[in-house]
């Protein structure tokens, strides 16, 4: 019997092997994400994360997973101010 089945892994020992893959399987990147299985499975399937297939497994760049969970910045409102007073002094610029 493998050690495996004696000691099955805790969770940060399985996600300390992700951390050294490229590439994850659906239960890898289900530990890299956080998210559930169908999760998963419905972001695929409406292609809302990215993702490879070959037959019926599922692959995930691992560094594309991580893009897609940054691709959503939420600006702080400082940055927003920035933004809105560089708007301004372009309006009042074209004006002039």
């Amino acid at each position: 019997m493998s050690k495996e089945k004696l000691f099955p892994l805790t969770r940060m020992e399985k996600v300390s092997l992700v951390i050294g893959k490229t590439i994850l399987t659906v239960d890898e990147a289900i530990l890299f994400l956080g998210l559930s299985k169908s999760a998963i499975y419905k972001k695929t399937s409406s292609n809302n994360l990215p993702h490879y297939k070959q037959g019926k497994k599922l692959y995930f760049k691992k560094s594309e997973l991580e893009d897609w969970m940054l691709s959503n910045e939420v600006k702080t409102l400082e940055q927003i101010e920035e933004e809105a007073a560089s708007f301004i002094h372009l309006k009042k610029a074209k004006a002039c």
